[in-house]
């Protein structure tokens, strides 16, 4: 009988443990998109910068649906991050001609257009 109940209290044991572990993944902060960016910069990885602006670009849009004043924010941060890093992101494009278009076309949206959307959306 002692078997059977230490058996359970460690199974138990190991589960609780298990549960805490789950729990501290999913409250891991969520970094802004210019966070990401930065460390696309640091890391000089222009395919992650893609998909980065790309992700921005897709929650901009989400965005736009459901809180226009928020959509306007993110795109200026980003907009703010790409004309102050151009030298160094012109620079990380060479290698990767995908990265010019994708800079270019957020660097041309207009902010007052992100609450035009949510209109158009409806």
């Amino acid at each position: 009988m002692k078997k059977i109940l230490t058996m359970i209290c460690m199974a138990a044991a190991i589960c609780f443990t298990g549960c805490k572990d789950k729990a501290a993944e999913t409250q891991s902060v969520e970094k802004d998109a210019v966070t990401l960016l930065q460390e696309d910069l640091d890391n000089e990885d222009a395919k992650q910068m893609i998909v980065d602006l790309g992700n921005a670009a897709s929650e901009l849009m989400d965005l736009s649906k459901t809180d226009a004043d928020k959509g306007k924010e993110l795109l200026d941060k980003v907009q703010i991050f790409l004309k102050a890093h151009e030298t160094d992101i012109n620079k990380l494009g060479k290698d990767e001609p995908k990265l010019a278009p994708m800079v270019e076309k957020i660097k041309k949206m207009d902010v007052d257009a992100v609450s035009k959307m949510k209109d158009h959306v409806k």
